[in-house]
């Protein structure tokens, strides 16, 4: 019964992360093949006036990414964790025999 537990968490978390991935690949690839395109004399380039900043640019701004990625993973721990009990609830309510598998076969009442 463990096993069958540790590979549906597997898979859950195998479809969890693997699906975005998927679908993102899957956004990005071109439909249509592309065909050479002939090159054109050489335009004049934009002037940008916005300033781009790929990183946070004060304590604020990287304070904020480092709280937001410790909640993200604390509150995945903790779902994992509550998953984990209800695993171990449902292994102990099918011991005492309140739950039974339809595989298993039938059990004789204990003799008192």
């Amino acid at each position: 019964m463990r096993t069958t537990c540790l590979r549906i968490i597997a898979a859950v978390l195998l479809l969890a992360v693997g699906l975005p991935f998927a679908l993102s690949a899957q956004a990005d690839a071109p439909s249509q093949p592309q065909t050479p395109q002939v090159r054109k004399a050489p335009e004049k380039p934009e002037v940008r006036t916005e300033e781009i900043h790929p990183s946070p640019r004060n304590l604020r701004e990287r304070s904020a990414i480092i709280v937001f990625i410790i909640w993200l993973w604390g509150s995945i721990a903790a779902l994992l964790a509550v998953l984990r009990l209800k695993i171990r609830e449902v292994d102990r309510v099918e011991e005492f025999e309140h739950i039974s598998r339809p595989d298993a076969p039938p059990k004789e009442p204990p003799v008192r």
